[in-house]
């Protein structure tokens, strides 16, 4: 009964679509003069949600306003929501826009958005807050971001409520088999769920749904409230850690469903991602008003485009395409051997894996030739002649980036090289991402391209690069893999809790990345070093530094 019942409020989405006149009118926000306050509430706390943002925000000419962060969420602890609300109070005057997580502003933080038991209402309340904002402040842009939950299939609880420790993949296989059951009707397929049901405790899978439909109806509610308001200048949906099916896929669709019912497209996205979110809205924010910049895609291999990738649940070439609209940006044309006047030339480095091979396992950089590259090279000079930012979006690998594209973009960037007519200037107008999931990687590079587009800052842009070949392609793609070994030798140790030894794991590393960082340093001429480095949750996964810009 729990596994037929368990999406019971996902099936009257239909009805409230259908049921529900729309009223939505056309409120297309007025163009954005350059500059002005923002105002920024990050997803959480971490480096890759908060301070990847405001180092992107140098390439802009806004004023980025940011609550200090001992009043943000620290893991499992929730953000001072009080003073958070006073924080906006004293700093709305003047502002033009505000760009900001619903997690943070509406839970508390991410962790707390999955963790927590506070009820539909007490949450719901909180928009109330947005709309005394708003018609106090009718002139102001508001971008928002919400995260479908996720529903990661392993046993570990270090950012999930604490049972998914002892039964997260069994969750995760429920929520699997059910879905699947709902969408081709194979009575096998609920057989299997059930099955994977009856090994959690009946409490567990109650808390489950439970928080599940609570999160689905705050974001519906959300979409009700542009509905009927047009309060939001943009809604951003995103899908964190996800499959082919599950509940949370089926919650997407339906809320695409009432989406596209309520005549919303032009100011709802809904597309796999979530930590880079705040790169997309701030692209989209920079483009408001502004001629939306165009973008040639190339894929490495155009036969495999449609592979879904680890951690997503839908092709890699739908996830390009939502993730350029939703950023403010448009694809220009199918014909791509037509098209060598866009304003930005996106290079794809997609997998042709069966499945996506993580980073830690890539084969090595020896055992492979530029020729995996040649679709690129009869772009690149034309590109580089019409002064197209060059975009490197990294996704032959999941969790870090391809080491040996990277010697190929340093060989085709080195005048010595390449023909200078056809040369990438240095890191200028080149950008690059190869973090974490599919979402996470193109999110940041597409929005880095626009931005860069826009604003034409080289200099802070070739900072920005710094950033992402030290974390996406040195610590994530190898230096990870020795700490994580070492750490494996230290039996008193964890990779999910280095705390009691922090100050030494931080010195572990930061001698490799700071020569890494020389080298690539004096490789472009840059002057920029490495300062410090963190753990922002004390664990190995992630990492944050601080590069100076002098």
């Amino acid at each position: 009964l729990i596994a037929m019942g368990a999406l019971v409020w996902l099936l009257l989405v239909s009805s409230l679509v259908l049921c529900a006149p729309c009223t939505h009118g056309n409120h297309d926000p007025a163009p954005l003069s350059v500059g002005g306050k923002v105002l920024f509430l990050p997803l959480d706390e971490r480096f890759t949600t908060r301070f990847i943002f405001l180092n992107m925000a140098q390439m802009t000419p806004f004023e980025i306003v940011t609550p200090p962060m001992e009043f943000i969420s620290q893991w499992r602890t929730p953000a001072n929501l009080t003073y958070i609300d006073h924080w906006l109070e004293d700093n709305l005057p003047g502002a033009k826009a505000l760009v900001f997580s619903s997690e943070l502003f509406l839970y508390g933080g991410l962790i707390t958005s999955r963790c927590s038991n506070d009820s539909t209402a007490s949450i719901l309340s909180r928009l109330d807050v947005l709309a005394g904002i708003k018609a106090r402040y009718p002139s102001l842009l508001i971008f928002v971001s919400a995260v479908v939950m996720r529903i990661p299939a392993y046993n570990a609880n270090f950012e999930e409520p604490i049972y998914w420790g002892t039964y997260g993949y069994d969750l995760f296989e429920f929520s699997y088999y059910l879905d699947k059951y709902y969408v081709l009707g194979n009575s096998s397929d609920l057989a299997v769920a059930e099955s994977y049901r009856a090994k959690v405790p009946a409490d567990i899978v109650t808390e489950f749904l439970w928080r599940r439909e609570r999160n689905f109806n705050v974001t519906l509610a959300m979409l009700g409230w542009q509905r009927n308001s047009s309060s939001f200048t943009h809604l951003f949906i995103t899908l964190d850690d996800n499959a082919q099916y599950g509940l949370n896929i089926k919650e997407a669709n339906a809320l695409k469903q009432y989406v596209q019912q309520a005549g919303l497209q032009t100011y709802v996205s809904i597309y796999p991602g979530a930590d880079e979110v705040g790169l997309t809205m701030l692209a989209r924010l920079a483009s408001t008003g502004q001629r939306p910049r165009s973008f040639q895609v190339v894929y490495r291999d155009p036969k495999t485009q449609d592979y879904i990738p680890n951690y997503e649940g839908q092709p890699m070439n739908l996830t390009i395409y939502d993730q350029i609209t939703a950023a403010g940006g448009y694809i220009a044309t199918s014909n791509i051997e037509d098209d060598a006047g866009a304003d930005i030339l996106f290079l794809v480095n997609n997998y042709d894996t069966p499945v996506q091979v993580e980073a830690p396992d890539q084969p090595s950089p020896s055992t492979r030739s530029s020729s995996e590259f040649s679709l690129f090279v009869p772009f690149i000079g034309p590109a580089v002649a019409n002064g197209a930012v060059i975009a490197f979006a990294d996704n032959r690998f999941s969790n870090g980036g391809d080491l040996f594209l990277s010697q190929w973009m340093t060989e085709i960037s080195n005048p010595s090289n390449f023909p200078k007519s056809a040369m990438i200037d240095g890191l200028a107008l080149m950008t690059y991402a190869g973090w974490n999931t599919d979402g996470n990687k193109l999110g940041t590079v597409i929005s880095n391209s626009i931005v860069l587009s826009l604003f034409g800052d080289k200099a802070h842009n070739q900072w920005f690069q710094c950033y992402r070949y030290l974390e996406d392609l040195q610590y994530q793609a190898l230096i990870r893999q020795d700490l994580q070994a070492y750490i494996g030798m230290v039996a008193t140790d964890s990779i999910s809790f280095l705390a009691p030894s922090l100050a030494f794991y931080e010195e572990f590393i930061f001698k490799p990345l700071n020569s890494d960082l020389q080298a690539f340093t004096k490789l472009y001429g840059l002057p920029y070093t490495l300062e410090s480095m963190y753990y922002p949750w004390n664990r190995t996964f992630e990492i944050g530094m601080f590069i100076s810009y002098d």
